[in-house]
């Protein structure tokens, strides 16, 4: 009888877990959903637990376990040369999320997203344009590989549409 609960109450974590994945996938934009950026699938990771936090953020895994990180997943998307990184953590609260987003940005200059949620920071300098955000118990960075305008507009989508999807949520 004990070990059917313990069964039962495993079961119902890895479920739980399973459903987690799939939430975060689903707030990142598909392929072409911005204008010409396809996503990787190479580099297109989840992680769900310490062991994969620690395979896509290594060594940053402690300081992020301090903001109650509980999930992340990052995806790479190409543009002909042109590259992005989207990193999109699930945190345990909302104070977490404000907090971390502070703890990144601090000492960082730049302009706000109009259409993002909460608050945002568009920073583009030394040949990367990156946009960190939280919304709710969420935090991003979207990093595109230039600083052109079109590379500001790239991150600047990215975010606005990732924004709107944690919002339906």
């Amino acid at each position: 009888m004990r070990a059917t609960r313990l069964l039962a109450t495993a079961a119902m974590v890895l479920a739980a877990l399973a459903l987690a994945a799939g939430k975060l996938e689903k707030l990142l934009p598909p392929s072409s959903a911005i204008p010409g950026w396809m996503v990787n699938t190479a580099a297109d990771r989840g992680a769900y637990d310490v062991e994969g936090l620690y395979g896509i953020y290594d060594g940053d895994v402690p300081h992020l376990q301090k903001f109650g990180i509980q999930a992340a997943h990052q995806r790479m998307y190409k543009k002909q040369n042109k590259r992005a990184i989207v990193d999109l953590m699930r945190l345990d609260t909302r104070t977490h999320a404000q907090a971390l987003f502070a703890d990144r940005t601090r000492g960082t200059s730049g302009s706000t997203v109009p259409g993002v949620k909460e608050k945002s920071l568009l920073v583009s300098a030394s040949g990367t344009t990156v946009v960190y955000f939280w919304q709710r118990n969420y935090f991003c960075t979207i990093s595109t590989f230039g600083s052109s305008a079109a590379d500001r507009q790239a991150a600047v989508s990215f975010a606005k549409f990732i924004s709107a999807k944690i919002a339906k949520s």
